[in-house]
């Protein structure tokens, strides 16, 4: 159906697997629209009107965008009744009128339109809905779960009645199972290297202050209080959201961590943003231990082993913010080669979506 585009919003919905505290609503041209602070995959729009009552028989929603993540995407379509500021945390709790999804197994660029055509006969709606995925429709079905609200109308002989309409608020929310996107890794399964090959790593300290390659393990090579090292990844990509954020991770697997080095516990830092960006610092690990730091416009996360054991809300910005389109991922190592190594380092993304809605009548 095509009619007149009566409200729109758009915005970046990033992959649901990190959650954080992110913008308040805005108001705009009358619409209220934002993201909800416990769902920042999830993009809703009020209609600045009471509800679709017997002078408005049809109407169409549509959602359309880009994604781009590894795994399973689920897409749904809500109306709901308007946030309020206490259960705008909450997020959208009525059921969907709509759900939908799709696989991408790869870290393209992929686009996709949800469109709804609703007819409102005696107050009551009733239609169909498209999905489609780079311009082939891969699911369709009849929409439900419309919530219908009475409203009060003009006395007659004092006595009050209600009507039933349907309030015009639309939340449309994407999840992902795996949202990231790797764009350099290094499993250090190779001969030994001192320091690790600069086509892809730069060292921040002088000679000996070197990371290296032991026995396939990252590892320190000087001794003493020059067995530490730093270096950071030379391949990056930029991660998408507001200008001055970072958006990027980078993880790491323990090898081996015990003992100090001059009074001082041995360590291994993961960071982003740069030597002088976020830090993750590791004193404490078993073997195999996996460690994920992400830096979001939304937060700070910390991950082990898979479990979230660290969360932040709205970071401050780090001193020096790397330049746009790098990653600027890294390790530092603290401690002698027998004591302390690491494998398997990572550095990416996360998966995102860009989404337009619009309500036309």
């Amino acid at each position: 159906m095509v009619g007149n585009v009566i409200a729109s919003a758009s915005g970046n919905l990033f992959g649901s697997g990190f959650v954080g505290t992110i913008v308040s609503p805005l108001f705009e041209n009358g619409s209220y629209y934002g993201v909800f602070p416990s769902q920042p995959n999830v993009l809703f729009l009020q209609v600045p009107n009471t509800g679709f009552g017997s002078g408005t028989p049809s109407f169409s929603l549509i959602a359309s965008g880009t994604v781009q993540g590894q795994g399973d995407w689920q897409m749904s379509l809500n109306l709901s009744l308007p946030p309020t500021q206490t259960s705008m945390a909450e997020g959208p709790a009525d059921a969907a009128i709509a759900t939908a999804s799709f696989v991408t197994s790869d870290s393209l660029s992929h686009t996709y339109l949800f469109e709804g055509d609703v007819t409102v006969t005696a107050g009551f709606p009733s239609g169909t809905w498209t999905f489609s995925l780079d311009g082939t429709q891969v699911a369709s079905g009849a929409l439900s779960n419309f919530p219908l609200v009475p409203y009060p109308t003009q006395k007659t002989n004092g006595a009050s009645s209600t009507t039933t309409k349907i309030r015009r608020t639309l939340a449309f929310s994407l999840g992902v199972q795996a949202p990231t996107i790797a764009v350099f890794s290094d499993t250090f399964d190779r001969a030994n290297e001192n320091p690790l090959n600069p086509t892809n790593w730069t060292q921040e300290f002088e000679s000996p202050k070197y990371l290296g390659i032991v026995s396939d393990t990252c590892v320190a090579t000087g001794s003493g209080f020059s067995a530490t090292g730093v270096a950071t990844a030379n391949n990056s990509a930029s991660g998408p959201g507001p200008a001055g954020f970072l958006n990027q991770w980078a993880e790491i697997e323990i090898e081996r961590l015990s003992g100090s080095t001059d009074g001082l516990p041995n360590s291994v830092a993961l960071f982003v943003g740069g030597l002088y960006g976020y830090t993750l610092e590791i004193v404490n690990a078993n073997p195999g231990d996996v460690f994920l730091l992400v830096a979001t416009y939304y937060g700070l996360f910390v991950y082990q082993n898979g479990i979230q054991t660290t969360a932040m809300d709205n970071p401050q910005t780090p001193s020096v913010i790397p330049e746009l389109g790098e990653i600027d991922a890294g390790i530092e190592i603290y401690g002698s080669s027998e004591l302390v190594g690491v494998t398997n380092f990572s550095t990416g993304y996360l998966g995102y979506t860009t989404c337009t809605l619009q309500v036309s009548e």
